[in-house]
């Protein structure tokens, strides 16, 4: 699923998996664009296996929060993951 969410500033961020990027199956992507559509940064995440999303979330500091899932990390089979990001995507 295709996951989209807005700050206060009206930026947009929009959240899937993808095929396109690593080594991979699936990883995960973030990207951030402003109130006027202008693309302002991205974030890729995964490892050698399959990463799903089921989340996205702002904080009240407007730091961005990833849940989901992986193949790639941890011990058997699926392990759930959650990734803290600041507004500006680092």
């Amino acid at each position: 699923p295709i996951l989209i969410e807005l700050d206060s500033e009206d930026n947009i961020y929009i959240a899937g998996r993808t095929e396109s990027f690593g080594a991979g199956l699936y990883d995960i992507f973030l990207l951030k664009y402003n109130s006027t559509g202008d693309f302002q940064g991205e974030f890729i995440w995964g490892g050698t296996d399959m990463e799903s999303l089921s989340g996205i979330a702002l904080d009240s500091s407007e730091n961005i929060h990833l849940t989901g899932n992986t193949l790639s990390f941890g011990a058997g089979n699926s392990d759930i993951f959650l990734i803290k990001l600041s507004q500006d995507i680092n």
